[in-house]
């Protein structure tokens, strides 16, 4: 599974008067979450999601830590834990300062990755690559935008346009794909109906094309997150 990739627009927008109050809100309505970890719909693990506004030397910052407990896919043990904690700007894309992850040692793995934004430039590790790339001066990764998703249009039909960056085994950077709202659903959360607004937008992996969807609940919660060659996301339990 490629567990970091994201997204950064080349036309900004002015940033709402009132964004900052509003990713305050969501951020108290949903500080935390746990969902079950599916590949090709099997359940493999869990992984928490937590996010938070915090202050440092003066400067407000959002907080984004996801930690999951996974069925080894290598077979070395039965289970597995694996963490990503990422440091983003109050802006509205959630801009990565920096981007760190923890996986189990391995022979052939680093253990730890760590991706450092500075001026106009992505630089440092990833689990599968070296990163050196050019970045626009907003963009998100694939963490932020399961946060951000709760802060978009939910008009049916409304399309945010956004350049995708990848930060897999191949970092690149995808222009010209847009994250769309492509209507409202009932999903069936361990026994409950609840509401849900679909996100749905593509991505490319060497050339070729796949789609990843998200659904979000009335008050932007993560309720399922659904890409078809990796991860996938169910919600656990209604608060």
């Amino acid at each position: 599974m490629s567990w970091l990739a994201g997204c950064a627009s080349h036309t900004y927008k002015p940033i709402e008067p009132d964004w900052q109050g509003r990713v305050a809100e969501l951020l108290e309505a949903w500080p935390v979450s746990t969902y079950t970890v599916l590949d090709r719909g099997q359940p493999v693990g869990r992984m928490t999601l937590r996010q938070s506004l915090q202050e440092e030397a003066g400067e407000r910052f959002v907080l984004m830590e996801d930690a999951a407990r996974v069925v080894d896919p290598t077979g070395e043990a039965e289970l597995v834990d694996y963490a990503f904690i990422s440091r983003c700007r109050l802006d509205d894309h959630f801009t990565p300062q920096v981007v760190e992850g923890q996986l189990p040692a391995r022979t052939d793995t680093p253990a730890n990755s760590r991706v450092e934004i500075s001026e106009g430039w992505a630089r440092g590790t990833t689990f599968e690559s070296e990163v050196d790339l050019q970045v626009p001066e907003r963009f998100l990764i694939r963490q932020g935008l399961m946060r951000l998703a709760g802060l978009l249009p939910r008009e049916v039909g409304s399309e945010t346009q956004l350049t995708f960056l990848s930060l897999g085994a191949h970092p690149a950077v995808e222009k010209g794909r847009s994250v769309r709202c492509s209507g409202c659903e009932e999903l069936e959360i361990e026994g409950q109906r609840v509401k849900a607004w679909r996100f749905e937008y593509e991505t490319a992996e060497r050339g070729k094309l796949r789609s990843v969807s998200l659904w979000v609940g009335e008050e932007g919660r993560l309720l399922r997150f659904h890409d078809e060659q990796g991860l996938q996301l169910e919600l656990r339990r209604m608060l």
